[in-house]
């Protein structure tokens, strides 16, 4: 009776020290650990762009297109999880639908019927036309993993992988421009540009005809280099920045005047890069707000073309061209975040 009491007491004992410790595991381990969570409006300041180069005119410029997009205003969300100095970060951003400024197309038309001809010549814009932009729908989502080496009490470097995706759509409604008259030439035998008088004929359509679309993707990595400055308990800053190893860009790009459509296939290695700073100030140990400014550039990314009608499953290579495109903004941000 005594050894099986003795049996019981002993297993009893080991047991509760071996939970103990266990717990005290987890809790150690939960100490490495945390989460946040927070919210931000953006106001982003920028524009997107649409080339279309000649590789008959060696690879000059002959179409441009800009989508503006002056404001944007953009609600964000951001969840990251902290494990020692390993950061993980994921974020996801919707634009309001609003009218954000213009989009302007310009053609250079020299080019196609003269593709030696001199820059002067090449650089007459013999078609110009503006249109109310409206962007219908931007969202984006991103993913970043960091790991901050602390120099000391002040000073911190943050190496940087990260991964992002955004999709718009933007319309321009209306046109409203002039062109070159095609079969008339300037004394010099070439094509003047668009506002010669006399010489040109103007373009207009009202603004509740939606004359062209932009649907644009872009799938963007990025490798960076931050600085945490701790100012003091409360208030601390974060720089950064990075460069793009690999854009891909992909845009459907509709003209429903002429009833076509453009899907441009474009990529970039290094080309592209951004800069930010964030100023954080700690209210307590659970609430947190900041500022945030950024400059993105995905720089020029180049590609091929498809075209055909509006609608069609069956677009056709332009071996006659080659696309590039590219997005440059600058957002300002105001935000909320919280400290479980």
């Amino acid at each position: 009776m005594r050894k099986k009491l003795f049996v019981f007491v002993f297993s009893f004992l080991f047991f509760s020290v071996a939970a103990n410790a266990q717990l005290s595991l987890d809790e150690s381990l939960l100490d490495y650990f945390s989460f946040d969570l927070g919210g931000s409006m953006t106001v982003r300041v920028g524009h997107q762009g649409e080339y279309v180069f000649s590789p008959i005119a060696n690879d000059r410029m002959i179409s441009y297109l800009e989508w503006d997009e002056r404001p944007l205003f953009i609600a964000g969300l951001v969840g990251g999880a902290e494990f020692k100095n390993l950061r993980l970060q994921l974020g996801a951003n919707i634009a309001i639908p609003t009218d954000s400024g213009i989009m302007d197309d310009s053609d250079y038309d020299n080019l196609v019927f003269y593709p030696n001809c001199a820059d002067s010549i090449a650089g007459i814009k013999t078609r110009y036309t503006e249109s109310q932009c409206h962007t219908n729908s931007l969202y984006s989502f991103d993913v970043q993993l960091s790991y901050s080496f602390k120099l000391n009490s002040v000073f911190s470097l943050v190496p940087i992988l990260a991964y992002s995706y955004q999709h718009s759509y933007q319309s321009a409604m209306g046109l409203d421009g002039f062109y070159y008259i095609a079969y008339l030439r300037e004394d010099n035998g070439y094509m003047g540009w668009y506002y010669t008088e006399g010489r040109n004929e103007k373009i207009y359509e009202s603004e509740d005809t939606e004359a062209v679309s932009l649907s644009r993707d872009y799938y963007t990595t990025w490798i960076g280099l931050g600085i945490t400055f701790n100012l003091s308990r409360f208030l601390t800053l974060d720089v950064a920045a990075s460069v793009s190893p690999f854009t891909a860009i992909k845009s459907l790009d509709s003209h429903f005047l002429t009833d076509s459509d453009y899907f441009d296939d474009m990529r970039s290695f290094f080309h592209g890069g951004k800069f930010s700073a964030n100023l954080n100030y700690k209210i307590n140990y659970h609430n947190n707000i900041f500022a945030r400014v950024e400059f993105m550039s995905t720089g020029m990314a180049d590609g091929v073309s498809y075209s055909g009608y509006h609608g069609s499953s069956n677009l056709t290579l332009d071996e006659g061209s080659h696309s590039g495109g590219d997005m440059k903004c600058w957002d300002f941000s105001l935000g909320y975040k919280y400290s479980f």
